[in-house]
This record gives C-alpha cells, structure tokens and sequence, in this order.
C-alpha cells in the first residue's frame, strides 16, 4: 500500500486512526469520534472469538482514499455472500418462529 499512497498528498490521511497522520482538527483520530450509528461486540466462540464492528455516519475520507479502500477490501466476496446468507436465514427463522407462536397463541 506504501506506492499507492505515496501519490496522494497530505488529505489523505485526514481522519485517519493512524497515528502519525493528521486528523481532523479535533485533536484525536475519526475512530474515536462518535458516530450515529457504532455498534461494536465481539462473539465467544468455541476456539475463538469472533467481533462485529457496525459504524455509520458521514463520509470524511478523500475520494482517491476510497478507490484505494474498494480496490483492498472488495464488497464481493465468498466471506460476505456467506454473512450475508447467514443473515437472512437468522430473519427468515425468526419470521417463522414470529408466524408459530402467533398461531399457537392467538389461532
């Protein structure tokens, strides 16, 4: 990643949690600024444990900065489409217990 950020001059960085970066000017990087929406929780697992991290908010980074970021980290891959179908398995049951327990209380 050193080439391709040698090129994008000093806003790069702008709001970065790095630490030798500049920020924005409020003396501490944007990952500890509040946000909207940031829910962060971490999952105990057999072996491992597992985190989930779900931030929100207004778009801070520089447009080559995000070009980079989708070049490294793609939307489309086979660990996504399986957290994704994960997802909507975990609503469509949750549907369906929602539809059981419905019928079975007021049916």
């Amino acid at each position: 990643m050193a080439e391709k950020t040698a090129d994008l001059g000093d806003n790069y960085f702008a709001g970065s949690s790095e630490p030798s970066a500049p920020n924005d000017g409020a003396g501490r990087g944007s990952w500890q600024s509040s946000h909207p929406v940031n829910i962060r929780f971490s999952l105990p697992l057999p072996h491992r444990r597992v985190y989930f991290t779900i931030v929100s908010g207004t778009e801070k980074r520089a447009p080559d900065r995000r070009q980079i970021d989708r070049d490294e980290h793609p939307l489309f891959t086979f660990g996504n489409f399986l957290f994704a179908l994960g997802i909507g398995a975990a609503i469509y049951m949750a549907g369906l217990i929602g539809l059981f327990l419905y019928g079975a209380f007021i049916g």
